[in-house]
């Protein structure tokens, strides 16, 4: 049994929605409740909202740190669609996960999947009927992220990938000092490359690196395809976002950056 959960972030100066699933082995509630308690908040009514002002409460950013953390715990994949389909973005979710289930061979495996709440469909209930008969999949729609909590690691996914599209897409410029680490201590790094190296083991990739790779090829033996892996991108995303996404996800790098 896996565990999807899905949630979006929209960005229309970027003209994208992404929406990002996260995977499982086990259900992800009762860890990100855990850690809700942590913070000293209270599971099923406080919870994690990128859209949440974090400055002010220091429980929230504790909590996203948090949560930051299960990253490595997890794998993730991503489905961008253009802003103009918002309305069937759960259709394009459903060939992206798709996607996922067969390039990392998950297809043989019963799921269950969580969609949080608006995530909308343009034949209704059609799409999830056909894809729940082709693959052993337990569909849940409409979910609620506070009860659900497994959606809010999807929902810091969403918004974490999308900071990197848009740096990518020249639409973020922000830098920030790096405090605490032996290696960068005091540096200014680009935004996108410290939330990259904070999930870039956890994007769905090729299975391994070979002992032969490495000694062909040394540095670029850790230059590994991700795209076929964890991306889908709708053919109605303008140019400049397929070419961003395919820059930004296509190929990640996995060896040592220090």
């Amino acid at each position: 049994m896996g565990y999807f959960y899905f949630d979006e972030s929209i960005h229309n100066r970027g003209n994208f929605i992404l929406g990002a699933f996260v995977y499982s082995n086990s259900d992800l509630t009762p860890t990100v409740f855990d850690k809700i308690r942590e913070v000293g908040l209270k599971p099923g009514i406080d919870e994690f909202k990128s859209s949440h002002i974090m400055k002010n409460s220091s429980e929230l950013t504790k909590l996203r740190e948090a949560l930051r953390a299960i990253f490595t715990k997890i794998n993730i994949g991503m489905t961008i669609v253009s802003t103009e389909e918002r309305s069937c973005l759960g259709n394009h979710a459903l060939s992206g996960l798709e996607k996922i289930l067969i390039s990392n061979n998950l297809q043989q495996k019963s799921h269950d999947i969580f969609l949080d709440q608006g995530i909308s469909f343009r034949d209704g209930g059609q799409a999830v009927a056909d894809f729940s008969s082709k693959y052993s999949a337990n569909i849940h729609l409409n979910q609620d992220s506070r009860t659900v909590a497994g959606l809010q690691v999807a929902d810091l996914a969403a918004h974490t990938l999308s900071i990197m599209l848009l740096e990518t897409l020249g639409l973020v410029d922000k830098k920030i000092t790096i405090s605490g680490d032996p290696i960068y201590d005091s540096i200014m790094l680009e935004l996108g490359f410290e939330l990259w190296a904070g999930l870039r083991y956890s994007l769905f990739s090729q299975a391994e690196i070979t002992m032969d790779a490495i000694e062909r090829d040394p540095v670029n033996a850790f230059l590994i395809d991700t795209g076929s892996y964890c991306l889908y991108v709708s053919q109605n995303c303008i140019a400049e976002v397929k070419e961003a996404a395919d820059t930004r996800f296509g190929m990640n790098y996995v060896g040592c950056i220090h």
